[in-house]
């Protein structure tokens, strides 16, 4: 049997071509992992944003209960409703507003209130639309 001591390159070229391939595949897997990373992040920025707006929600559900509970009232059109606060800083870059949209009467006995929350946080906008329906009990 004859051994080949010649190969002409073939085995340079074969090496060049898997160092090729394995840095296609390794760069391919890269941007992958730094494509989703940054999509990670994006989505966890909206939900605390979004977070941020339910807070806002409750904390003027809660601040209108406390304030209706304190009135003594015979009728829904002399409800007196607080002051909803413009922009309420929680901590760093997190903050939610208050906008009230309407106030309607649906009769003698129930007053709904319509208003959007927009939390903010780490550059972050998210609206949340709530109705709050105040009914009045009669007392004999």
């Amino acid at each position: 049997m004859k051994r080949l001591m010649n190969e002409r390159g073939v085995a340079l070229v074969l090496t060049l071509m898997m160092i090729t391939l394995i840095l296609l595949f390794v760069l391919t897997l890269l941007y992958q992992v730094t494509n989703t990373t940054r999509q990670v992040a994006t989505m966890e920025e909206n939900i605390d944003a979004r977070l941020v707006a339910e807070m806002g929600v409750d904390y003027y559900q809660e601040l209108v209960n406390g304030h209706v509970q304190n009135q003594k009232v015979e009728k829904v059109q002399t409800i007196k409703l607080p002051a909803a606060p413009r922009k309420y800083r929680l901590d760093g870059d997190r903050a939610f507003s208050i906008k009230v949209d309407s106030r309607a009467n649906i009769n003698e006995e129930k007053l709904k209130i319509a208003f959007t929350s927009e939390g903010t946080a780490h550059g972050r906008t998210e609206e949340v639309h709530q109705t709050i329906t105040i009914t009045l009990k009669k007392t004999e």
